[in-house]
């Protein structure tokens, strides 16, 4: 047996269509993670999976407090990272930092190399979702 890379949470991607911007946040699959460099459509990068980042997040229901879960949901108008478990939405970390409820802050984020998806059952079962 031997390791294939040198830092087992740094993976290599290929770019979706429309490439990815190195710095930025993605989800491919069961992967999640920040593309250490920009790469066009098709062409290999590297997925940095774990860590603590300075991320901008918003607090939607309730104050973020440390250790408070954090979501990733692509497209959020204000932040990409926010407390709220939406349909869609990923739990990718836990807080280090505080946001009160209806700002948005940059706070450091302990990112999880194992995100959870949130499905509309799983929301429903978990009483967060209109019957």
């Amino acid at each position: 047996m031997f390791k294939t890379y040198d830092h087992s949470t740094r993976v290599p991607c290929t770019a979706p269509v429309g490439g990815v911007i190195g710095g930025k946040f993605y989800k491919f699959g069961a992967l999640f993670g920040c593309a250490v460099a920009s790469a066009p459509a098709g062409k290999q990068f590297t997925l940095d999976r774990d860590g603590i980042w300075t991320v901008k997040v918003e607090a939607v229901a309730a104050d973020i407090e440390p250790g408070s879960q954090v979501f990733w949901l692509a497209g959020r108008a204000d932040a990409e990272f926010s407390n709220e478990s939406a349909v869609g939405a990923v739990l990718v970390g836990v807080a280090l930092g505080t946001v009160e409820t209806g700002d948005t802050t940059e706070i450091d984020v302990v990112i999880s190399p194992f995100p959870l998806t949130i499905s509309a059952e799983a929301l429903e079962d978990a009483g967060g979702a209109d019957a």
